[in-house]
């Protein structure tokens, strides 16, 4: 993002990303706009359309109304005929499934635009399973065919380790993992709220105290943790929760708490492209700020 000419953000938040942005333009909230939510995931033929609460506050935009006069702005007006997002909605989706606002203003549950079509019943189907040999594949052709190994395997070494890199874990002697949940956050959510802010004001690392004495770190106080690719700073919690040569770490935290900065694009798992996070090799030094 830092390497973009130029940057946009819209968002109802002043987030890691906005800070960045050259213009921040404020949006709406899901409570301040009409909007249609389709049941894809679930496969079924349904869209339901939220109600707006209130009318959006100050300069706040739906999104849909910031693409629809960005189109005129930019000469697109017969791509963009829309007055509002609501005229889009009743003509491009409700319109094309014969309703209008007045029909699903009383159905919050929302309506199917089509017949549900049931799954087709076993006996009826061309194979038992919907797999290259229509049986339950244990050993994946498919995978095989892609370099990857076919069979599960009992265990697969981190790419970083004390087994598989022993010459970075002697810099590096901790293992750290992340993505351990919190009472008062959901992965990135909330920490801009004061209530939840108060439950938990700042990031914890988990370190056990035969650990802590080592690295003569103590409880609550701040510190570095530091990998190959990078560092953050978070504060201790001294716990024997954790075991020793392990410390835990929060995800969800923007700025020099970011634990991506942790880990690297190049570690990642062979099938499903994940980077590593839940072996990395860390060390942990005090730091001299206390805020």
């Amino acid at each position: 993002m830092k390497s973009l000419d130029f940057l946009v953000v819209m968002d109802i938040f002043m987030t890691d990303l906005a800070e960045m942005a050259d213009i921040v333009l404020p949006a709406a909230t899901f409570l301040e706009h009409r909007w249609a939510h389709g049941y894809y995931v679930a496969h079924l033929p349904m869209v339901s359309v939220a109600q707006k609460v209130f009318e959006p506050s100050g300069d706040c935009w739906p999104d849909t109304k910031f693409w629809i006069e960005l189109g005129k702005k930019m000469g697109f007006e017969k791509y963009f005929p829309w007055k509002d997002e609501e005229e889009f909605l009743e003509k491009e989706v409700l319109g094309k499934m014969g309703k209008t606002f007045a029909d699903v203003k009383d159905s919050p549950q929302g309506f199917f635009y089509a017949p549900k079509v049931p799954d087709q019943p076993a006996a009826e189907r061309t194979k038992p399973f919907n797999t290259p040999s229509g049986k339950v594949e244990i050993y994946s052709e498919k995978l095989e065919k892609m370099g990857l190994p076919p069979l599960p395997l009992p265990y697969d070494e981190p790419l970083e380790s004390p087994i598989s890199t022993p010459e970075v874990f002697r810099d590096y002697p901790l293992l750290g993992i992340t993505g351990t949940r919190n009472h008062a956050y959901e992965h990135t959510w909330g920490r801009n709220l004061q209530a939840l802010r108060r439950a938990c004001p700042d990031p914890l690392v988990q370190i056990h105290p035969e650990d802590a004495k080592k690295y003569d770190v103590e409880d609550k106080e701040w510190v570095y943790i530091e990998s190959p690719h990078g560092e953050v700073r978070m504060k201790a919690d001294v716990s024997e929760d954790i075991l020793p040569g392990v410390i835990s770490m929060p995800h969800g935290w923007g700025g020099i708490a970011n634990v991506n900065f942790l880990t690297c694009e190049e570690n990642k798992g062979l099938v499903n492209g994940t980077p590593t996070n839940k072996g990395i090799a860390c060390r942990v030094k005090r730091s001299a700020k206390t805020t």
